[in-house]
């Protein structure tokens, strides 16, 4: 009885400990809670009080930070900005930060807005042309919005908006805007089946303008239509820099701070130059009986497809599904020597 009744009071002790045990536990998650939420409320007092003290962390409205690639910047650190449309004034606001997101230069680029009526006309099998009126549109010149790839620096995609270096090495800043004018324009898609005709505003070219205003470089490209016809992207090849308007490569020469059309052999030509991935590449040649091959060369000057030409066959096609995004080197070879050369794109 004895052993029971000291039993009896071991295990009211006991449950008595465990009970105090859980009791201390839940006392000590509350406090770890509450010292959670005071350090919390504490940060953000603390960054409060950092973005009263400098008003420019404090983006408003121009919510989305842009990073460039340090490659395009002249001091090697990435051009930090943001660009915010204002349609009331008719202008594109572009400001500047530097690391610490204090503003270091404030900017703006006009654009317009235009009418123009448009006619499509499809190619029929007579070889005449059927018309489907596309009735009236705008297009606007806002900035364009290119991306900027680098194979040999593993840059794929970056935005770049603004750049200090791909044009020239002064410490300015350039964009790019389209060039509008207006006049009675006809434009044929690269397959030869459909065509244009633009009563009105079209874009008939690009400019490389910096942040004082000042036009640094220009080229015209003839009338063009969508937005993707003069959609504008940046390369670095080696140690030169190139950039697309639609499916045209340009050279850039930044001692001048000019554009060159980078002219494709006649006999050798590739369709499209700028191509999504999986999307497959035409590769046209002059036939002939010698063996011949077309190779696909990385940026890192690794070739990354072969292809074994039959004699008198006069195209082959690329495929584009295992090829990651970039710029390549499109090379035939006959006889064990290269002949024929172009570049491509894939996105």
């Amino acid at each position: 009885m004895e052993k029971e009744g000291g039993f009896f009071f071991l295990s009211i002790h006991a449950i008595l400990e465990n009970y105090e045990y859980k009791l201390l536990t839940k006392i000590y998650m509350i406090m770890k809670k509450i010292l959670f939420l005071c350090a919390s409320l504490f940060l953000v007092q603390s960054i409060n009080a950092q973005i009263s003290e400098k008003p420019s962390v404090s983006l408003g409205e121009k919510s989305y930070l842009y990073l460039t690639s340090p490659s395009l910047a002249a001091n090697d650190n990435p051009i930090i900005y943001t660009f915010v449309t204002n349609e009331k004034e008719s202008q594109t606001e572009i400001t500047i930060f530097d690391n610490n997101l204090s503003v270091i230069k404030e900017f703006v680029a006009p654009y317009g807005r235009f009418e123009r009526t448009i006619t499509l006309y499809f190619l029929e099998d007579d070889g005449s042309w059927r018309s489907s009126d596309l009735g009236v549109s705008d297009i606007t010149s806002y900035p364009a919005e290119p991306y900027y790839d680098n194979p040999s620096a593993a840059i794929d995609d970056h935005p770049a908006l603004l750049t200090q270096t791909f044009f020239n090495d002064d410490d300015n800043y350039e964009y790019i805007v389209p060039i509008v004018e207006k006049g009675n324009w006809e434009y044929i898609e690269p397959t030869g089946d459909e065509k244009y005709a633009i009563d009105g505003y079209a874009v008939v070219g690009i400019k490389v303008v910096n942040d004082k205003g000042t036009e640094v470089c220009s080229l015209r490209t003839g009338a063009r239509v969508s937005e993707y016809d003069w959609e504008v992207d940046f390369y670095t090849i080696g140690d030169n820099n190139y950039l697309t308007v639609g499916n045209e490569f340009y050279k850039v020469d930044k001692l001048r701070s000019s554009l060159t059309k980078v002219a494709m052999p006649e006999r050798f030509s590739v369709s499209p130059k700028v191509a999504r991935r999986n999307t497959l590449v035409n590769v046209s040649f002059d036939a002939s009986d010698s063996p011949r091959a077309i190779k696909v060369i990385g940026g890192n000057g690794m070739e990354c497809q072969k292809i074994n030409v039959v004699p008198g066959t006069e195209s082959v096609g690329v495929d584009t599904s295992r090829l990651s995004p970039g710029v390549y080197v499109v090379m035939m070879s006959e006889g064990g020597k290269n002949v024929e050369k172009c570049k491509i794109v894939v996105r």
